[in-house]
Protein backbone atom coordinates (compact mmCIF):
# COMPACT_ATOMS: atom_id res chain seq x y z
CA UNK A 1 0.00 0.00 0.00
CA UNK A 2 1.47 3.71 -0.81
CA UNK A 3 1.14 6.75 1.03
CA UNK A 4 -1.30 9.48 0.38
CA UNK A 5 0.55 12.28 -1.03
CA UNK A 6 -0.01 14.49 1.98
CA UNK A 7 1.45 12.82 4.23
CA UNK A 8 4.32 15.26 4.36
CA UNK A 9 1.58 17.57 6.14
CA UNK A 10 2.94 16.08 9.55
CA UNK A 11 6.31 15.16 9.22
CA UNK A 12 7.49 19.00 9.03
CA UNK A 13 6.34 19.40 12.33
CA UNK A 14 8.93 16.87 14.37
CA UNK A 15 12.46 17.34 14.89
CA UNK A 16 14.54 14.63 11.95
CA UNK A 17 16.17 11.52 13.35
CA UNK A 18 12.35 10.11 13.99
CA UNK A 19 12.63 7.55 11.53
CA UNK A 20 13.01 4.85 13.79
CA UNK A 21 11.01 5.50 16.70
CA UNK A 22 8.58 2.87 16.92
CA UNK A 23 7.29 3.26 20.19
CA UNK A 24 4.40 5.52 20.03
CA UNK A 25 2.45 3.10 22.14
CA UNK A 26 4.27 3.65 25.31
CA UNK A 27 5.50 7.63 24.50
CA UNK A 28 4.93 9.96 21.66
CA UNK A 29 7.85 12.73 21.01
CA UNK A 30 6.87 16.09 21.04
CA UNK A 31 6.22 17.90 17.92
CA UNK A 32 8.33 21.33 17.44
CA UNK A 33 5.27 23.28 17.96
CA UNK A 34 4.98 22.15 21.81
CA UNK A 35 8.44 22.56 21.95
CA UNK A 36 7.84 26.15 21.39
CA UNK A 37 4.86 26.53 23.96
CA UNK A 38 7.02 24.82 26.83
CA UNK A 39 9.77 27.17 26.17
CA UNK A 40 7.12 30.40 26.50
CA UNK A 41 5.52 28.75 29.25
CA UNK A 42 8.93 28.52 31.13
CA UNK A 43 9.52 32.31 30.17
CA UNK A 44 6.03 33.49 31.55
CA UNK A 45 6.49 31.27 35.31
CA UNK A 46 9.92 32.49 35.63
CA UNK A 47 8.73 35.74 35.20
CA UNK A 48 5.37 35.39 37.32
CA UNK A 49 3.33 37.08 34.56
CA UNK A 50 0.24 35.22 34.65
CA UNK A 51 -2.29 34.25 37.15
CA UNK A 52 -2.46 30.26 36.85
CA UNK A 53 -5.72 30.55 38.70
CA UNK A 54 -7.60 32.05 35.98
CA UNK A 55 -4.90 31.41 33.05
CA UNK A 56 -5.88 27.22 34.38
CA UNK A 57 -9.78 27.87 33.73
CA UNK A 58 -9.81 29.56 30.32
CA UNK A 59 -7.41 26.92 28.89
CA UNK A 60 -8.70 23.60 30.29
CA UNK A 61 -12.33 25.10 29.04
CA UNK A 62 -10.44 25.85 25.17
CA UNK A 63 -9.24 22.27 25.58
CA UNK A 64 -12.30 20.48 26.10
CA UNK A 65 -13.67 22.51 23.18
CA UNK A 66 -11.40 20.83 20.82
CA UNK A 67 -11.90 17.97 22.19
CA UNK A 68 -15.70 17.50 21.99
CA UNK A 69 -15.17 18.60 18.24
CA UNK A 70 -13.01 15.79 17.77
CA UNK A 71 -14.66 13.12 19.13
CA UNK A 72 -18.00 15.04 18.59
CA UNK A 73 -19.56 15.05 22.00
CA UNK A 74 -20.19 18.03 24.53
CA UNK A 75 -17.73 20.11 26.39
CA UNK A 76 -19.25 19.74 29.43
CA UNK A 77 -19.36 15.97 29.12
CA UNK A 78 -15.63 16.28 29.35
CA UNK A 79 -13.31 15.90 33.19
CA UNK A 80 -9.33 16.31 32.77
CA UNK A 81 -7.29 14.61 35.04
CA UNK A 82 -4.41 12.89 35.38
CA UNK A 83 -4.15 9.15 34.20
CA UNK A 84 -6.45 6.24 33.27
CA UNK A 85 -6.13 4.32 36.68
CA UNK A 86 -7.43 8.08 38.82
CA UNK A 87 -10.53 8.27 36.40
CA UNK A 88 -11.65 4.46 36.44
CA UNK A 89 -11.56 5.02 40.26
CA UNK A 90 -13.42 8.28 40.60
CA UNK A 91 -15.95 6.75 38.44
CA UNK A 92 -16.06 3.76 40.36
CA UNK A 93 -15.97 4.84 43.42
CA UNK A 94 -18.87 7.15 42.35
CA UNK A 95 -21.59 4.95 41.12
CA UNK A 96 -23.78 2.80 43.38
CA UNK A 97 -23.32 -0.79 43.10
CA UNK A 98 -25.45 -3.12 44.61
CA UNK A 99 -23.74 -6.42 46.23
CA UNK A 100 -24.61 -8.82 43.89
CA UNK A 101 -23.64 -6.98 41.15
CA UNK A 102 -21.33 -7.91 38.10
CA UNK A 103 -18.34 -6.22 36.17
CA UNK A 104 -17.05 -8.10 33.31
CA UNK A 105 -13.21 -7.45 32.68
CA UNK A 106 -10.44 -8.46 30.01
CA UNK A 107 -7.87 -11.30 30.95
CA UNK A 108 -4.45 -9.41 30.16
CA UNK A 109 -6.14 -6.30 29.85
CA UNK A 110 -3.63 -2.59 30.87
CA UNK A 111 -4.37 -3.00 34.62
CA UNK A 112 -4.93 0.67 34.86
CA UNK A 113 -8.68 -0.44 33.65
CA UNK A 114 -8.70 -3.56 35.77
CA UNK A 115 -6.96 -2.69 39.17
CA UNK A 116 -9.27 -0.20 39.99
CA UNK A 117 -12.29 -2.68 40.00
CA UNK A 118 -10.08 -4.86 42.68
CA UNK A 119 -10.33 -2.34 45.05
CA UNK A 120 -14.07 -1.97 45.54
CA UNK A 121 -16.04 -5.37 47.59
CA UNK A 122 -18.28 -5.04 45.17
CA UNK A 123 -18.90 -5.51 41.89
CA UNK A 124 -17.85 -8.89 41.54
CA UNK A 125 -15.09 -9.65 38.71
CA UNK A 126 -15.75 -12.06 35.73
CA UNK A 127 -13.04 -12.25 33.11
CA UNK A 128 -13.85 -12.32 29.81
CA UNK A 129 -11.35 -14.27 27.62
CA UNK A 130 -10.25 -12.96 24.36
CA UNK A 131 -10.14 -15.10 21.03
CA UNK A 132 -7.38 -13.94 18.97
CA UNK A 133 -6.56 -11.03 20.81
CA UNK A 134 -10.41 -9.60 20.56
CA UNK A 135 -13.32 -9.33 22.69
CA UNK A 136 -16.08 -11.31 20.89
CA UNK A 137 -19.64 -10.71 21.63
CA UNK A 138 -19.77 -14.66 22.14
CA UNK A 139 -16.84 -14.40 24.67
CA UNK A 140 -19.08 -11.89 26.85
CA UNK A 141 -21.96 -14.00 26.43
CA UNK A 142 -20.04 -16.60 28.16
CA UNK A 143 -19.30 -14.58 31.03
CA UNK A 144 -23.05 -12.66 30.88
CA UNK A 145 -25.00 -13.29 34.35
CA UNK A 146 -28.24 -11.19 34.91
CA UNK A 147 -26.24 -9.91 37.45
CA UNK A 148 -23.99 -8.40 34.86
CA UNK A 149 -23.81 -4.47 35.03
CA UNK A 150 -20.81 -3.23 33.54
CA UNK A 151 -18.13 -4.35 31.08
CA UNK A 152 -14.52 -2.41 31.31
CA UNK A 153 -11.91 -2.87 28.06
CA UNK A 154 -9.25 -1.14 26.10
CA UNK A 155 -10.40 -0.46 22.33
CA UNK A 156 -7.29 -1.05 21.21
CA UNK A 157 -5.18 -3.80 23.43
CA UNK A 158 -1.76 -2.08 24.63
CA UNK A 159 0.57 -5.28 23.47
CA UNK A 160 -1.13 -6.35 20.54
CA UNK A 161 -2.87 -3.77 19.30
CA UNK A 162 -5.90 -5.83 18.42
CA UNK A 163 -9.09 -2.95 17.71
CA UNK A 164 -11.69 -4.49 20.16
CA UNK A 165 -15.63 -4.09 18.14
CA UNK A 166 -16.59 -1.51 19.99
CA UNK A 167 -19.36 -0.69 18.11
CA UNK A 168 -21.15 -3.90 18.00
CA UNK A 169 -20.56 -4.80 21.81
CA UNK A 170 -21.96 -1.01 22.39
CA UNK A 171 -25.04 -2.34 20.68
CA UNK A 172 -24.92 -5.54 23.06
CA UNK A 173 -24.29 -3.22 25.79
CA UNK A 174 -27.62 -1.19 25.37
CA UNK A 175 -29.61 -4.57 24.80
CA UNK A 176 -28.86 -5.82 27.55
CA UNK A 177 -28.97 -3.06 29.91
CA UNK A 178 -24.91 -2.81 30.69
CA UNK A 179 -22.66 0.25 31.46
CA UNK A 180 -19.63 0.34 28.50
CA UNK A 181 -16.40 1.87 30.22
CA UNK A 182 -13.50 2.59 27.63
CA UNK A 183 -10.06 3.10 27.64
CA UNK A 184 -9.05 4.63 24.67
CA UNK A 185 -5.55 5.70 25.77
CA UNK A 186 -4.47 3.53 22.61
CA UNK A 187 -7.25 5.02 20.09
CA UNK A 188 -7.79 7.95 20.92
CA UNK A 189 -5.81 10.23 17.87
CA UNK A 190 -5.28 7.02 15.72
CA UNK A 191 -8.87 5.44 14.96
CA UNK A 192 -11.92 7.60 13.95
CA UNK A 193 -13.99 8.27 17.26
CA UNK A 194 -17.75 9.63 16.73
CA UNK A 195 -19.77 9.33 19.98
CA UNK A 196 -22.72 10.80 18.92
CA UNK A 197 -23.41 7.93 16.45
CA UNK A 198 -21.64 5.57 19.22
CA UNK A 199 -23.22 4.74 22.71
CA UNK A 200 -20.21 4.44 24.97
CA UNK A 201 -21.10 5.30 29.06
CA UNK A 202 -17.59 6.15 29.69
CA UNK A 203 -14.28 6.98 27.50
CA UNK A 204 -11.01 7.70 29.53
CA UNK A 205 -8.23 8.59 27.35
CA UNK A 206 -4.24 8.89 28.57
CA UNK A 207 -2.67 11.82 26.30
CA UNK A 208 1.54 10.95 26.46
CA UNK A 209 1.04 8.29 23.44
CA UNK A 210 -1.04 9.56 20.56
CA UNK A 211 -1.69 12.94 21.51
CA UNK A 212 1.77 14.26 21.85
CA UNK A 213 1.75 15.28 25.31
CA UNK A 214 3.57 15.24 28.63
CA UNK A 215 2.50 12.25 31.37
CA UNK A 216 0.21 13.63 33.61
CA UNK A 217 -2.66 14.74 31.34
CA UNK A 218 -5.71 12.27 30.87
CA UNK A 219 -9.13 12.95 29.96
CA UNK A 220 -12.60 11.20 30.69
CA UNK A 221 -15.72 11.70 28.79
CA UNK A 222 -18.96 10.95 30.43
CA UNK A 223 -22.58 9.78 28.60
CA UNK A 224 -25.22 12.46 29.98
CA UNK A 225 -26.82 9.27 31.96
CA UNK A 226 -23.81 8.36 33.41
CA UNK A 227 -22.97 11.92 34.33
CA UNK A 228 -26.06 12.12 36.08
CA UNK A 229 -25.87 8.94 38.09
CA UNK A 230 -22.17 9.35 39.12
CA UNK A 231 -21.50 11.46 42.22
CA UNK A 232 -18.20 12.70 42.77
CA UNK A 233 -16.00 11.10 45.56
CA UNK A 234 -13.99 14.81 46.32
CA UNK A 235 -14.05 18.58 45.49
CA UNK A 236 -12.78 21.34 45.23
CA UNK A 237 -12.30 24.73 43.62
CA UNK A 238 -12.61 23.25 40.06
CA UNK A 239 -15.02 21.22 40.85
CA UNK A 240 -17.64 24.32 41.97
CA UNK A 241 -20.54 25.47 39.98
CA UNK A 242 -18.97 28.99 39.34
CA UNK A 243 -15.27 28.24 40.45
CA UNK A 244 -15.52 30.71 42.99
CA UNK A 245 -13.17 30.53 46.25
CA UNK A 246 -15.33 29.63 49.11
CA UNK A 247 -14.73 27.28 52.05
CA UNK A 248 -18.31 26.38 52.84
CA UNK A 249 -21.00 25.60 50.97
CA UNK A 250 -19.91 22.43 48.48
CA UNK A 251 -22.04 23.29 45.79
CA UNK A 252 -20.41 20.96 42.77
CA UNK A 253 -21.04 21.53 38.94
CA UNK A 254 -23.69 19.29 37.13
CA UNK A 255 -20.69 19.33 34.38
CA UNK A 256 -17.93 16.42 34.43
CA UNK A 257 -15.84 19.10 35.54
CA UNK A 258 -17.39 17.83 38.46
CA UNK A 259 -14.60 15.37 39.21
CA UNK A 260 -11.63 18.19 38.83
CA UNK A 261 -10.96 19.13 42.09
CA UNK A 262 -8.20 21.46 41.87
CA UNK A 263 -5.10 22.43 39.92
CA UNK A 264 -4.68 20.56 36.64
CA UNK A 265 -1.87 19.74 35.15
CA UNK A 266 -1.51 23.04 32.80
CA UNK A 267 1.22 22.58 30.81
CA UNK A 268 0.03 19.61 29.76
CA UNK A 269 -3.51 21.01 29.16
CA UNK A 270 -1.50 24.03 26.75
CA UNK A 271 0.05 21.20 24.64
CA UNK A 272 -3.49 18.95 24.67
CA UNK A 273 -5.16 22.11 23.01
CA UNK A 274 -2.17 21.94 20.47
CA UNK A 275 -3.12 18.80 19.45
CA UNK A 276 -6.25 18.44 19.43
CA UNK A 277 -6.37 21.87 17.45
CA UNK A 278 -4.17 20.28 14.98
CA UNK A 279 -5.51 16.92 14.55
CA UNK A 280 -9.25 19.25 13.79
CA UNK A 281 -7.70 21.22 11.07
CA UNK A 282 -6.37 18.06 9.05
CA UNK A 283 -8.51 15.68 10.42
CA UNK A 284 -8.70 12.40 11.97
CA UNK A 285 -9.31 10.11 8.76
CA UNK A 286 -5.97 11.42 7.19
CA UNK A 287 -4.19 10.51 10.19
CA UNK A 288 -5.90 7.31 10.86
CA UNK A 289 -4.70 5.86 6.98
CA UNK A 290 -1.03 7.26 7.45
CA UNK A 291 -0.81 5.39 10.51
CA UNK A 292 -3.03 2.62 9.07
CA UNK A 293 -0.92 2.39 5.97
CA UNK A 294 2.48 2.48 7.93
CA UNK A 295 1.17 -0.69 10.01
CA UNK A 296 -0.04 -2.94 6.96
CA UNK A 297 3.44 -1.97 5.46
CA UNK A 298 5.13 -3.23 8.84
CA UNK A 299 2.94 -6.47 8.76
CA UNK A 300 3.96 -7.43 5.30
CA UNK A 301 7.75 -6.67 5.80
CA UNK A 302 7.42 -8.73 8.75
CA UNK A 303 5.69 -11.83 7.33
CA UNK A 304 8.12 -11.45 4.16
CA UNK A 305 11.09 -12.06 6.82
CA UNK A 306 9.41 -14.85 7.94
CA UNK A 307 9.29 -13.61 11.77
CA UNK A 308 5.91 -15.03 13.69
CA UNK A 309 3.39 -12.63 14.46
CA UNK A 310 1.66 -12.37 18.26
CA UNK A 311 -1.27 -13.61 16.45
CA UNK A 312 -3.35 -13.48 13.37
CA UNK A 313 -3.92 -9.78 12.14
CA UNK A 314 -6.60 -9.03 9.82
CA UNK A 315 -5.89 -8.16 6.50
CA UNK A 316 -8.03 -4.55 7.52
CA UNK A 317 -5.50 -3.91 10.76
CA UNK A 318 -6.23 -0.47 11.95
CA UNK A 319 -4.17 0.71 14.63
CA UNK A 320 -1.08 1.56 15.08
CA UNK A 321 0.69 -1.16 17.23
CA UNK A 322 1.88 -4.81 16.24
CA UNK A 323 3.58 -7.29 17.80
CA UNK A 324 6.14 -9.94 16.57
CA UNK A 325 8.27 -12.61 17.69
CA UNK A 326 11.68 -12.29 16.79
CA UNK A 327 14.74 -15.20 18.12
CA UNK A 328 17.08 -12.37 18.80
CA UNK A 329 14.93 -10.11 19.77
CA UNK A 330 17.79 -8.05 22.73
CA UNK A 331 19.61 -7.79 19.74
CA UNK A 332 17.33 -6.15 17.65
CA UNK A 333 16.43 -3.51 19.71
CA UNK A 334 20.69 -3.01 20.70
CA UNK A 335 20.89 -2.54 16.94
CA UNK A 336 17.43 -0.10 16.44
CA UNK A 337 18.30 2.09 19.75
CA UNK A 338 21.68 2.33 18.20
CA UNK A 339 20.28 4.00 15.10
CA UNK A 340 18.57 6.23 17.13
CA UNK A 341 15.23 4.23 17.34
CA UNK A 342 12.84 2.64 20.08
CA UNK A 343 10.56 -0.50 19.78
CA UNK A 344 9.41 -2.30 23.21
CA UNK A 345 10.25 -6.10 23.94
CA UNK A 346 7.62 -7.38 26.44
CA UNK A 347 6.34 -10.61 27.24
CA UNK A 348 8.62 -12.37 24.75
CA UNK A 349 6.86 -10.08 21.93
CA UNK A 350 8.64 -7.04 19.91
CA UNK A 351 6.38 -4.31 19.76
CA UNK A 352 6.21 -1.67 16.95
CA UNK A 353 4.18 1.20 17.04
CA UNK A 354 4.78 4.15 14.16
CA UNK A 355 3.85 7.71 14.14
CA UNK A 356 2.32 9.91 11.27
CA UNK A 357 5.75 11.86 11.42
CA UNK A 358 6.98 8.83 9.46
CA UNK A 359 7.37 7.29 5.86
CA UNK A 360 8.69 4.28 3.50
CA UNK A 361 11.77 5.22 4.49
CA UNK A 362 11.33 3.99 8.08
CA UNK A 363 9.79 0.18 6.40
CA UNK A 364 13.05 0.33 4.56
CA UNK A 365 15.71 1.15 7.24
CA UNK A 366 13.94 -1.42 9.54
CA UNK A 367 13.72 -3.76 6.75
CA UNK A 368 17.99 -3.95 6.93
CA UNK A 369 18.42 -4.32 10.66
CA UNK A 370 15.86 -6.48 11.21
Amino acid sequence: MSFKPAENKFSYNFNTGLDLFLNNASRSPIPLSHKKIIEDYLVEWVGATHDPYYFNFKHADMLKQQIAHFVSCDAHQISIGTTVADGFSKLIHGLNWEDADEVLLVQEDYPSVTLPFHTLKSPIIQWVKPVNGTVTIESIQRALTPKTKAIALSWVNYTTGQVNPISAISKFCQEHDILLLIDATQALGVLPINLSKIRIDYVTASLYKWCFCPQGTAISIFSPQLLSQTSPIGAGVFSQSDRMLRYAPNTPTNSARKFEYGNLNILGIMLAYETFDWFNSVGIELIHDTLKSLTQQLIKLITKRNFDLALNYSNDHESSIISFIHPKATEFIKRLEGLGGKATYRHGLVRLSPGIYQNEKTINMLQDIL
